[in-house]
C-alpha cells in the first residue's frame, strides 16, 4: 500500500493543511511559524522565523499554543501541544478541509 503514488497523495494533503494553516494564522493576525515537512511539520507560536533548535522552540509562546490546541479539541481535532503535526493516508481532502475550518473557529475563539 505504501507507493510512491500514496506518498505523493498523502504528501499533497499535508502541503495543503501546513499552508492553510500558515495562512489563517496569518490572516487572523497571530505570530506563528510553521516549518516542516508535509507529513511532519511544527507549529510555533509567537516566533519570527522558523525553530532551528531546542532554544528557538522554547522562546515560542507554548501558553497561547496551549490554548490554541485546545480550541481545536473542543472542535473535534485533536493535535499536540508540542506543535508537532503529523499526516497519514488516513487525510484525505475532506479531512484536511475539516481541520482548516477547525482551525479558522479556534483562531477566532483565542
Amino acid at each position: 500500500m505504501l507507493t510512491p503514488e500514496h506518498y505523493e497523495r498523502s504528501s499533497a494533503h499535508g502541503q495543503r493543511l501546513q499552508d492553510g494553516i500558515r495562512t489563517i494564522l496569518a490572516e487572523a493576525g497571530i505570530k506563528a511559524q510553521v516549518a516542516g515537512f508535509p507529513l511532519m511539520f511544527h507549529v510555533a507560536f509567537g516566533l519570527d522565523v522558523p525553530a532551528q533548535n531546542y532554544r528557538d522552540v522554547a522562546r515560542s509562546d507554548k501558553v497561547a499554543y496551549g490554548r490554541f490546541a485546545h480550541a481545536l479539541l473542543r472542535r473535534g481535532v485533536r493535535v499536540l501541544e508540542r506543535g508537532a503535526w503529523f499526516v497519514s493516508s488516513e487525510h484525505d481532502g475532506p479531512i484536511v478541509d475539516a481541520t482548516l475550518d477547525a482551525v479558522r473557529g479556534a483562531v477566532t475563539e483565542i
